[in-house]
């Protein structure tokens, strides 16, 4: 089954039917599990309820695209590794088994390939994919360098206003390197945290709607909607906080559904407590 044909099988479903068929169905429990496995490369937590919860919720909201390019993906990482990029330190070129694609996984390879035994599945052509990416790079390296070459014909560029500034005594050139799994396990952390806050305020949000008195339909269908969105979301930064924390060789305390956190609306502060021994002044001592 493909992503696009579970979507269609299982679009428009509430909650209360998708905790139905997790009970009762076994060929939706072996088709989420399946798809789910093969897309985020993940084993799903069977006797946990709320995981395959998450899992449904990821399949049916994620993006197709990038979910039909891990399905196609020629390789494949071991559980708990990361890729950083050595060369240029480009955060964006983090690789986990969950958002592995095969562009990425040719540029890590080619960089660093030290990296090869970190894979549990590469292609057979290996070598001839790498030499083509290589060459593929290294003529689009050159496209930019012919055409800064290029004669002028006696006009000079304009200069921008930054190369005219001279640089300022003691000032510090930007750290590009790569980071440590420590400073990427600290940037998982916070983004999980701050999506766990945005899914609680949502839920908190749908909560008071559907409690109100006057029911505003419009609004209340919006606020699901936005709740199931954050709740994508804090799932897919929990997977990766758990990726970080694997990679730096640390537990984390994520093995709670992330759903189940999300469900739970936010408690409002308490007030504190005035203290015992303050006596309330009277109007009579106000007077006086």
């Amino acid at each position: 089954m493909t992503p696009q044909e579970y979507r269609e099988r299982y679009a428009g479903l509430t909650n209360a039917q998708v905790r139905e068929l997790i009970k009762t169905d076994a060929a939706f429990r072996q088709e989420t599990e399946a798809l789910y496995t093969a897309t985020f490369r993940a084993q799903l937590n069977k006797s946990c309820s709320e995981c395959w919860m998450d899992a449904y919720v990821l399949l049916m909201k994620s993006d197709i695209t990038k979910i039909m390019e891990k399905a196609k993906t020629s390789f494949e990482l071991r559980a708990g590794a990361l890729l950083v990029d050595v060369v240029n330190g480009d955060n964006a070129k983090l690789a986990t088994r969950h958002n592995l694609t095969d562009e990425l996984a040719l540029y890590h390879l080619s960089t660093n390939p030290s990296y090869r035994p970190l894979f549990s599945k590469v292609p057979e052509d290996l070598d001839e994919r790498l030499l083509e990416y290589v060459n593929r790079q290294a003529a689009g390296a050159t496209a930019p360098k012919k055409a800064a070459e290029a004669p002028s014909n006696g006009v000079e560029a304009p200069k921008s206003a930054e190369a005219d500034k001279e640089p300022v005594e003691g000032a510090k050139a930007p750290e590009n390197g790569p980071k440590s799994p420590e400073e990427l396990l600290a940037e998982a952390e916070a983004n999980y945290k701050k999506a766990r806050t945005t899914a609680k305020g949502a839920a908190t949000k749908l909560q008071n709607l559907e409690g109100a008195e006057e029911k505003d339909e419009k609004k209340i269908a919006f606020a699901r909607e936005s709740k199931e969105k954050a709740v994508a979301a804090l799932v897919e930064a929990a997977i990766a906080y758990r990726d970080a924390a694997d990679a730096a060789g640390v537990t984390v305390d994520v093995e709670e559904a992330p759903k189940k956190a999300a469900e739970e609306p936010e408690k409002p502060a308490e007030e504190p407590a005035k203290p015992a021994d303050e006596p309330e002044k009277s109007d009579e001592g106000a007077e006086e």
